[in-house]
């Protein structure tokens, strides 16, 4: 049923996944070519589809999938992203950055990092502290895809004999599940480009449900029809196809039902 739906929507995912995306309660901070910064409201920084698309691209695809630390939880070398600042240190950003092979001219970004960043926090664990540096699009965007590829799938050579084929995001290889053991079943799986198409269809339902529209409805032509059952318009889509979706505690999606609509 998502490929389905990834088939439905098309070429149009990744812009689709863009519009939707809701960005996280956090302090946005801006800083641009010369060093100097600014803070911005998180209503401002979602108001501007630019800087949204920055959120968009630095995002982790889970604590266990980070590129470092699991206290910076951000992908690439032009934002930081951070909570807790009780726990980090300055080796903490240093294997950060080494992950990244950074142009001459962003050399200086790290060391801005160490000494600036510590200014943001204010003791409360619960807060995030956001560092956006200025970039184009292009620059996040190939930076974030870039994570995104090599993150996509989860490859594990009991099950697949291609190192490039894993299950996609949402489907987890527990060897202990009958069914993964199962002789009669072969696990599913798809490469990396299909993998990050399943994670952007994931984004998309997952950032409908944080704006109140756990129910999405894919017409037949691509179109998205987002609703909220308690809602009195609400009502059936017919020749869609029909995901309803939630967040469990731990803040990950699930999808709770797939129908057709006929």
């Amino acid at each position: 049923m998502v490929e389905a739906a990834l088939n439905t929507i098309g070429d149009n995912l990744e812009s689709v996944a863009l519009s939707c995306h809701k960005i996280s309660p956090a302090r946005y901070i801006l800083v641009d070519s010369a060093g100097c910064f600014k803070e911005v409201s998180r209503e401002r920084f979602e108001y501007n589809s630019k800087y949204a698309a920055w959120d968009y691209y630095s995002q982790v695809i889970s604590i266990n999938k980070v590129i470092a630390s699991k206290l910076i939880t951000s992908n690439n070398y032009l934002s930081f992203f951070i909570r807790d600042f009780s726990k980090l240190k300055i080796e903490d950003i240093e294997k950060y950055y080494s992950k990244f092979d950074i142009p001459e001219d962003r050399k200086w970004i790290p060391e801005w990092i160490e000494q600036n960043v510590f200014n943001f926090g204010n003791g409360k664990k619960a807060d995030m502290i956001k560092v956006f540096f200025q970039g184009t699009l292009e620059e996040y965007r190939n930076a974030g895809m870039d994570y995104l590829y090599n993150k996509s799938i989860t490859s594990d050579k009991r099950y697949y004999q291609d190192p490039d084929a894993g299950a996609p995001l949402g489907i987890g290889l527990n060897a202990k599940k009958p069914y993964i053991q199962s002789r009669n079943r072969q696990t599913f799986g798809v490469d990396r480009d299909q993998g990050v198409r399943y994670k952007m269809f994931y984004d998309i339902l997952k950032s409908l449900c944080k704006r109140g529209y756990p129910m999405l409805y894919i017409r037949d032509n691509g179109d998205l029809v987002p609703m909220n059952p308690a809602d009195k318009e609400s009502q059936f889509v017919p020749q869609s196809l029909l995901f309803v979706s939630k967040i469990n505690q731990r803040g990950e999606l699930e999808i709770v039902h797939m129908d057709t609509v006929a």
